[in-house]
């Protein structure tokens, strides 16, 4: 059912359309009789009623209001949603980026938590004996 609403909103905006183009060329061609008149008359009423179809079709598809601005703007939807798709794309390789980084530093704490203690203890000493050669020892002063 949903498929035939969305049939019948196209046709009646295909509609619509054609007749919004009839308008602009009777009143660019405008000549100023009666019957010119009348036609343009006869072409806006049209359009209220195919107006009034329009807003009688029930369909459950949102249009987002950046959309409808681009459509305002005579720019072509398509290429908002191309620079949407490319926006979330970078959004995508920088977390999965994020995600990768994250499971390296975890191998990378898992392999060496043997080899570091968990408990340093930081701090200056004095008088530490530091060993240059295995079997010389020398004071030192550490700080």
């Amino acid at each position: 059912m949903a498929e035939a609403a969305r049939q019948e909103l196209e046709n009646q905006l295909r509609q619509t359309i054609e007749t919004l183009v009839e308008i602009s060329l009777l009143v660019h061609d405008t000549t100023g009789s009666q019957e010119n008149k009348e036609g343009l008359i006869e072409q806006m009423d049209t359009l209220v009623k195919e107006f009034q179809r329009l807003k009688e079709i029930k369909c459950d598809k949102q249009i987002p209001i950046d959309v409808i601005d681009y459509i305002d703007q005579g720019r072509n939807p398509d290429v908002y949603t191309r620079e949407f798709v490319e926006l979330l794309l970078k959004q995508n390789q920088f977390i999965h980026g994020k995600m990768d980084i994250y499971t390296v530093s975890k191998g990378v704490r898992e392999s060496t938590s043997d080899d570091i203690p968990l408990d340093i203890s930081c701090g200056a000493h004095s008088n530490t004996e530091i060993s240059t050669n295995p079997g010389q020892k020398r004071q030192g002063n550490v700080s």
